[in-house]
């Protein structure tokens, strides 16, 4: 097996990783935003698949203000960013 062929399974594996992350999996009540420790994360993150867009507006602009101010990025951030990541992934099944 060559390079490619490795960092190709390694990714997939990666992957299959990060879609098995549920969101009770992350001590949210532990993790820091931009103004507070992210307890409300999972029901954000959550409102995202609403059917009502105002819904999904409001908890995307509350994520957006809490994952990056002022070029600083947050621990909540990449844990964030892995649900977002979900989202896109599962969509395109």
């Amino acid at each position: 097996m060559n390079l490619p062929d490795i960092q190709n399974k390694l990714a997939l594996n990666n992957i299959d990783f990060y879609l098995s992350i549920g969101i009770n999996d992350i001590p949210w009540g532990r993790i820091v935003g931009c103004y507070s420790r992210a307890t409300n994360f999972p029901t954000l993150i959550s409102k995202l698949t609403s059917n009502n867009h105002s819904e999904r507006k409001n908890a995307l602009n509350e994520i957006s203000l809490n994952i990056e101010h002022q070029s600083t990025l947050y621990v909540v951030t990449p844990l964030t960013l892995l649900f977002l990541f979900k989202f896109y992934i599962l969509g395109k099944k």
